[in-house]
């Protein structure tokens, strides 16, 4: 799946396709309205540490689907211990499915927006580059390609799978930033990880920024409803 989308589609990929499985379900069952209802249960939702986490359960498709958004940050970036100027904001969406009821994800995907005012300053390396969260000190590399590479493609290192929209972008020219993003697919053993540390610093090329505490939090709220859903 190539990366030239609107900014809207590059929220939470793995929920919009379940959303629309369960649409065609729906429509393509034969069932009574009031039917489709009980066979189905409608999501729950909650807010935790300023995110929207949702969880489906599709009997149909034997699924749990996971979702978690709305995680914005505007971080201090620093490259080689000097501050990066301008306005840098970041949205985080996560999201995850299941087998069944009881079982746990494999992996989540993460993606990490990034919106700035101007294309001249810095954005992500437009070129594969190495991606990195280090938790209480240990690190979780990702080798981040460019976006002709498709989401899940194999990779010939070890490295977890990430890759890059298409460079910094405007859906209209009237939007005041413009946008990029990062897919990552994440073990969900080290996304677990990522949420019980106390301190997340971020590595994307030679930049480096701290993930904020709530941030954490959110991601450690997330991997707990997943574990005991």
């Amino acid at each position: 799946m190539l990366m030239k989308m609107h900014r809207s589609s590059l929220q939470n990929p793995l929920a919009n396709l379940a959303l629309w499985l369960l649409a065609i379900i729906g429509c393509t069952s034969g069932t009574p309205t009031s039917q489709q209802t009980n066979s189905t249960k409608d999501p729950h939702m909650e807010f935790r540490h300023f995110s929207k986490i949702t969880v489906h359960h599709s009997p149909q498709q034997t699924k749990t689907f996971f979702t978690q958004r709305d995680i914005k940050f505007s971080p201090q970036i620093t490259i080689k211990s000097q501050k990066v100027s301008g306005k840098h904001a970041f949205e985080i969406d996560v999201t995850a499915e299941s087998s069944g009821v009881n079982s746990q994800p494999d992996k989540v995907t993460l993606t990490l927006l990034h919106d700035t005012p101007t294309k001249t300053g810095w954005h992500y390396p437009p070129k594969t580059t190495k991606f990195a969260a280090v938790a209480d000190g240990q690190r979780f590399e990702f080798l981040c390609a460019p976006s002709s590479y498709e989401v899940g493609k194999e990779s010939s290192t070890n490295k977890q799978n990430c890759i890059q929209s298409d460079p910094l972008t405007k859906d209209d020219p009237s939007d005041a930033d413009y946008y990029e993003a990062l897919f990552m697919d994440i073990p969900f053993q080290t996304f677990v990880a990522i949420g019980n540390a106390k301190a997340v610093q971020i590595e994307t090329g030679e930049a480096t920024f701290a993930l904020p505490a709530e941030t954490i939090l959110a991601f450690h709220d997330f991997a707990e409803i997943m574990t005991n859903k």
